[in-house]
């Protein structure tokens, strides 16, 4: 087996997908008795990696069986729509899934650049030069990779129905919130939850730019502490583990100290210039860190979005923010934040 394709138990593979710009995705290959069915697909770039590590099971995109989809962005559904009519299978997502029911391509073409969202929501300041001087040298892909921008086959599942697939059941299940169509599957023979991008070892990008949403995220974590403990977590980025209470306790966590941190930005001077505060907050600042710098500050802009809708904060006309009364503590602010 290559460095790509592990064997994590008896019919179960993670295919681990790498890029020049973001974080390595994990593809989970599942055995069933129709044959093997994949959860996610890869970046709309890597299907030469996908199909290499189809390869070394002896299959094809056309010989899988189905294909499930945790959620939308291009790391986790780009490889299906690039594949085009490569499959031979039905594709799943959740049946409330946009753009697997139109053009994919044009869909993520309609939603902001990172340029034109930054403009918007950024003051003009030095950081920007420091911004783009962390991203220089990021060897960057083309987002359009083939296919007709269409995800052939695509089936809308409800959440809480199961698909069968080879005497297998999959159960589609909500988990929105980090994008607006994420949904978890529950391989109920084997008790494994494929959680894509809910629980993960570093804080969950939160992107306003494309529908990412803090207050339904925080809502997901907190519906998923009353499930049962299943055998095992096969989470989009990094290893597979056990133990998701712990795992959701831990991005519950990180929630809370991006509260913490956007409120000792408005503390410690006002009026607050998110991107400057968020760089300033590295002790050491370069490349490598840019990654990230820029969850950091696309959840630091979720978060400020989400205490302004609470009324505790505005951005003003110079794009800067300001307190408008005394920030709670986490505790008292979560119910606030509970009703919107």
């Amino acid at each position: 087996m290559s460095s790509a394709v592990e064997r994590l138990e008896p019919g179960l593979v993670r295919f681990r997908l790498v890029s020049p710009t973001l974080a390595p995705v994990n593809v989970y290959a599942m055995e069933t008795g129709a044959g093997w069915v994949l959860f996610d697909s890869g970046f709309t770039y890597s299907t030469d990696q996908l199909c290499a590590c189809l390869a070394e099971l002896g299959v094809g995109p056309a010989e899988v069986a189905a294909v499930f989809y945790t959620h939308t962005h291009e790391d986790h559904m780009g490889g299906g729509v690039s594949l085009g009519d490569a499959w031979g299978c039905p594709q799943y997502v959740w049946e409330g899934t946009r753009p697997a029911f139109e053009n994919y391509y044009d869909y993520y073409d309609a939603c902001e650049s990172w340029r034109v969202w930054l403009g918007r929501r950024m003051a003009p300041s030095e950081w920007m030069e420091r911004l783009r001087q962390l991203s220089s040298g990021r060897s960057g892909k083309a987002f359009r990779q083939g296919g007709d921008g269409l995800l052939h086959g695509a089936v809308g599942v409800a959440f809480g129905e199961a698909v069968t697939v080879g005497g297998r059941r999959f159960r589609c299940e909500d988990a929105r919130g980090h994008d607006p169509f994420h949904c978890v599957w529950h391989d109920e023979a084997c008790d494994r939850l494929v959680t894509g991008d809910i629980v993960l070892g570093l804080p969950t990008p939160l992107l306003e730019r494309i529908g990412d949403n803090i207050t339904s995220y925080r809502a997901t974590l907190q519906r998923w502490q009353q499930a049962p403990e299943p055998a095992l977590i096969l989470p989009g980025h990094g290893r597979p583990s056990v133990g998701l209470g712990r795992a959701l306790e831990r991005s519950l966590g990180y929630l809370e100290a991006g509260y913490a941190l956007t409120v000792g930005f408005l503390e410690a001077a006002e009026p607050v210039e998110p991107l400057g505060a968020v760089l300033e907050s590295f002790e050491t600042l370069g490349p490598a860190q840019f990654q990230v710098a820029f969850i950091r500050l696309a959840n630091t802009m979720s978060q400020l979005d989400e205490m302004a809708l609470a009324g505790l904060v505005e951005q003003r006309e110079d794009l800067r923010w300001r307190r408008t009364g005394p920030l709670p503590a986490y505790a008292d602010y979560l119910p606030l934040v509970e009703r919107l």
